[in-house]
């Protein structure tokens, strides 16, 4: 995967973050974090298991400039949501997070859609999509699919067209 990495982090920052949100990270995650600090994805990756395809556009970060990336403020504005044990660590693109369960030997990975979250059922729209955070990162790809755009004029209009 190619990122626009948004800077380096340190053990310091990532210790001082954990004990800022009194959470402990798994190590596997602390190193990703210490290698990329979350970015955006220069092209359409999706993840793929064998149920379903997730598209991944970001993967989060501690103290990025882009707020909409940044660890500290989407994990503050989840927590008002989720369980304080689901920790995000990516997005789609489309107000979903990709979360890490936190307290669990393996790390499992969760995909929140925010569209499933009902309080009438007492659902909060989560489904487990990956054993651990390696499973997760291996599984994600490159979309292949070829997609042609053109654009189309109509009546004075611009379209753009998927062929």
């Amino acid at each position: 995967m190619q990122f626009e990495i948004k800077g380096k982090i340190n053990n310091n920052s990532i210790t001082e973050f954990e004990i800022e949100y009194d959470i402990d990270l798994p190590s596997i995650y602390k190193e990703f974090l210490k290698e990329q600090n979350g970015g955006t994805l220069d092209d359409l990756y999706i993840y793929l298991n064998k149920e379903d395809e997730y598209v991944v556009e970001s993967f989060l970060g501690i103290k990025n400039d882009l707020e909409y990336i940044d660890l500290s403020e989407n994990y503050m504005n989840l927590q008002k949501r989720l369980p304080k044990s689901y920790f995000p660590i990516a997005i789609d693109g489309g107000g979903n997070y990709y979360l890490l369960k936190l307290g669990t030997k393996k790390a499992s990975i969760y995909f929140w859609d925010h569209n499933l979250q009902s309080t009438a059922t007492n659902s909060i729209g989560l489904k487990k999509i990956a054993n651990s955070f390696n499973d997760f990162i291996e599984n994600i790809k490159l979309d292949e699919v070829d997609i042609k755009v053109k654009i189309v004029r109509t009546n004075g209009s611009i379209i753009l067209s998927a062929e």
